[in-house]
């Protein structure tokens, strides 16, 4: 008999020849399809093009697709200022971002248990900006108010997009033109010095043209009090924008090109010494951050007789100048840190056309990623500790597709492979505490693959089963000076899901229900485990098991009720502390809640009055493999509301956040014994014009 241990091996093993097998007969079967359409294709006579937006879900935003693709729509009566990670925290269960307060430099962002490496891994959730795929999630945004939609596809999905996360991906998209051309102006004001500002603008969709654009300012004097200074330390102050213009020259022809610039200044980051006040620090001085982003895309695309064709070259760069942060341990520490990475990344994808009778995509992806650093730390006034400057490279090609077989009249096979080779290489130089230096490279080819059944039980009704292979990079550690613990491998999972969708005609109601079990192999821990080593270490195999609901209900004119919940549990099967031998087989993996849910009821008058009431709730988090309390949060939930007037041309919109004033930290760093804390109660007000 086969050990249960090795059964996700096994599987892993057996999935994997079945995909080798796979790709010759989807070649096959896809060029045959292509050939089929050309020879009894004809033109349309269609005026509009038929331009296929990358990686949404089409119909209604609350149906939530199937169970493993959501989409949320930001809702224009949201305040700009209450858009942010937290809104998809809300509405996408199991999904959880540990915010460090710093942009997003250390931020964790998970997915059913499985999360990034803040500082030196691949993300875990990778993230497009309508066509701008972003490299390292420190590049995320933090503030989504120039965004209106987003689509998080739950699960591996390096068969259907280039950047793929191996636990999801999520897409975010900003106004799209309409039949008509709109503008909107919004200002907003709070306490704790809060202002906001948005433009919000595009032409009507052409013919042959049309363009949108959105720039956004926003300021905050911070949560955090320095009792010793008498000032607020965490002051914030962000602009930026974005446009994005569209030409047709024909029919079938579309070129799109993307802008998106950023501009961040402000204090410290709100790190608190854990078990103190959660707002409160006392320190002779304190720190900066300044971050500085912009990145472009330019997009191609032409529908020819048999497929559409299109083709993505995008440019990001990310510079952090400086990180300068300073902490009362004891002794006081001073730290400075600069970052820099410089993004390039090409995606060419050939689809099938929308209707025709087998849905395929093949496509490829081409990357190099650029990162640089430089790092000093010093015991404050006595001498220094570190002094150390990195550049690290990746390259990536991929070749990935899927094809969807219909078998029957309900029954959709779908299978998808992606073959990956990625080569990284790091140089680092340390002039603190010892001159030296070291060079590494890593070199790594993988094939995923998918399975998926689903049938169509009635048209309110489907289920679904689905294999899939992910794979999370290996890579450098660049925070030790120790060259033989700073390679790190690659994270590899096999993934089981199954989901119910139900969605009856008339949207009274929709509901969906999925199950997964995820095994995962070198499962990636980054944190300090030493006062000089930062690093990513492996756990050998590792294992998340939940499930999810969803229900949206429309119970009466007017009312909306959104409930949520997801639960997993995430478990270290093996691991063991390469620096002190201790044992953790067993514990629950750090920067993975035991449960997520979210509750709330929404009101719209025929009369212009709307409002609504939302509770979040976050169970227990680890943020150390060693489960102790003191690197722990326990559940908490956080209670919002809004209320506005919406007339002719303009709306007002009254909100509070954390209306219960829930203390809570929304990060903890173990290395350090700090923590974030999440923000307190908050009211605003905020007013907008359409013109």
């Amino acid at each position: 008999m086969t050990p249960t241990s090795e059964i996700p091996v096994t599987l892993t093993n057996n999935i994997r020849a079945l995909m080798r097998r796979l790709i010759a007969t989807t070649v096959v079967l896809v060029l045959l399809q292509c050939c089929g359409i050309a020879a009894g294709s004809e033109a349309s006579d269609s005026d509009e093009v038929i331009v296929q937006e990358p990686f949404t879900v089409q119909g209604s935003l609350d149906a939530y697709g199937d169970g493993r693709e959501f989409e949320v729509e930001f809702e224009k009566r949201v305040p700009a200022s209450e858009r942010g990670w937290s809104s998809l925290m809300g509405e996408v269960p199991n999904f959880h971002v540990a915010s460090g307060g710093a942009g997003s430099y250390g931020d964790t962002f998970g997915l059913r248990g499985l999360a990034n490496t803040p500082y030196f891994g691949d993300p875990a959730v990778t993230v497009y900006l309508g066509d701008l795929a972003l490299g390292s999630s420190f590049t995320y945004p933090v503030n989504l108010s120039s965004f209106t939609r987003a689509t998080l596809a739950k699960g591996p999905q390096g068969t259907r997009v280039g950047r793929a996360g191996v636990a999801g991906v999520v897409t975010l998209e900003s106004t799209a033109p309409g039949s008509q051309p709109t503008a909107e102006l919004r200002l907003g004001a709070g306490d704790f010095g809060a202002r906001t500002a948005m433009l919000d603008a595009s032409t009507a969709r052409g013919r042959t043209a049309d363009a949108s654009l959105n720039v956004w300012h926003e300021e905050h004097a911070g949560f955090l009090k320095n009792t010793l200074l008498n000032t607020r330390v965490d002051d914030r102050e962000s602009t930026g924008g974005s446009a994005r213009m569209r030409l047709r020259p024909g029919e079938r022809v579309e070129f799109a090109l993307q802008v998106l610039a950023q501009r961040s200044r402000g204090g410290a980051q709100p790190l608190v010494p854990l078990g103190g006040p959660l707002f409160e620090v006392s320190r002779n001085r304190e720190g900066s951050m300044d971050i500085d982003s912009a990145g472009v895309a330019f997009r191609g695309s032409v529908e020819l007789s048999c497929a559409r064709l299109s083709a993505v070259t995008n440019y990001s760069r990310w510079n952090l100048d400086p990180y300068d942060s300073h902490f009362v341990l004891p002794p006081g520490i001073d730290s400075r840190i600069e970052q820099e990475q410089r993004t390039w990344s090409e995606e060419i994808r050939v689809e099938s056309l929308e209707g025709a009778p087998v849905n395929w995509i093949a496509g490829l992806w081409l990357a190099r990623t650029e990162t640089d650093g430089n790092v000093f730390r010093e015991l404050t006034g006595l001498f220094p500790i570190e002094g150390s400057s990195f550049e690290m490279e990746a390259r990536t090609a991929a070749l990935f597709g899927e094809v969807d077989f219909p078998i029957g009249a309900n029954w959709t096979l779908t299978a998808g492979a992606r073959a990956e080779q990625i080569d990284k290489k790091i140089h680092r130089l340390e002039t603190v505490p010892a001159t030296g230096s070291y060079r590494g490279e890593n070199n790594d080819g993988t094939l995923q693959g998918k399975l998926s059944l689903s049938r169509a039980f009635s048209t309110a009704t489907s289920a679904h089963l689905t294999l899939s292979t992910g794979v999370k990079p290996g890579g450098f550690s660049a925070f030790t000076d120790n060259s033989a613990l700073a390679p790190f491998d690659a994270e590899r999972l096999f993934a089981i899901e199954s989901g119910v969708h139900v969605a009856p005609k008339g949207g009274a109601f929709s509901f969906d229900l999925a199950a997964f079990a995820w095994f995962v192999r070198d499962f990636q821990i980054e944190r300090s485990f030493t006062a000089t080593d930062y690093i990513v270490v492996n756990a050998p195999r590792a294992r998340s098991i939940g499930g999810e609901a969803n229900l949206v209900w429309r119970p009466a004119t007017g009312w909306t009720v959104r409930a949520s919940a997801g639960v997993s549990n995430t478990t270290l099967r093996e691991f063991t502390d390469p620096f002190t031998d201790i044992n953790y087989d067993g514990n629950r993996a750090p920067f993975a809640p035991e449960y997520t849910a979210s509750l709330q009821v929404a009101y719209r008058s025929s009369t212009g009055w709307f409002g609504a009431a939302e509770v979040a709730f976050t169970g227990r988090t680890f943020f150390s493999e060693s489960e102790e309390s003191a690197y722990s949060q326990s559940a908490y939930s956080v209670l919002s509301a809004r209320l506005g007037y919406e007339g002719r041309g303009w709306r007002v919109t009254a909100y509070g956040s954390n209306l219960a004033d829930t203390g809570y930290y929304s990060l903890i760093v173990q290395g350090i014994g700090h923590g974030v804390a999440g923000a307190p109660r908050t009211f605003g007000v905020e007013i907008g014009v359409k013109f």
